[in-house]
């Protein structure tokens, strides 16, 4: 049996998911929520601003890319987070979570920003 665990390790076998008491440190669910609104809101903006800047095709794609990604993390956290979902689904985006974002991150709690905040410009003042 210990042969088999040693197997599966080299094998890179899927962690399990983690447990629902590792949601204590993210933002509560109506917190996720809000950023996940306002993801979306911005993804939004980004297919938009494809119709109208067409010479910047290339860096709005990235953006969307990039947004995309942002928009995940919180619609994650979002469905773990949800009290009417069955524990063995929030386990699962916990643990889809914990993938996207990286170990380190996810035991610190630091979720990404809900919009690629790299990609806008400092104003002068």
């Amino acid at each position: 049996m210990v042969a088999f665990g040693i197997l599966l390790a080299l094998l890179g076998a899927p962690e399990p998911d983690p447990p629902l008491t590792d949601l204590t440190w993210f933002p509560s669910h109506e917190t996720s929520r809000k950023y996940q609104i306002f993801a979306s809101q911005h993804r939004d903006w980004l297919a938009f601003q494809v119709e109208w800047h067409q010479w910047a095709q290339e860096e709005i794609t990235e953006s969307k890319m990039e947004a995309a990604w942002c928009w995940k993390a919180w619609d994650h956290l979002v469905d773990a987070s949800y009290p009417y979902l069955h524990d063995n689904e929030r386990r699962q985006h916990l643990g889809k979570l914990r993938d996207q974002i990286g170990r380190a991150a996810y035991e610190a709690g630091r979720m990404p920003p809900p919009v690629p905040v790299w990609r806008f410009r400092q104003a002068d003042r």
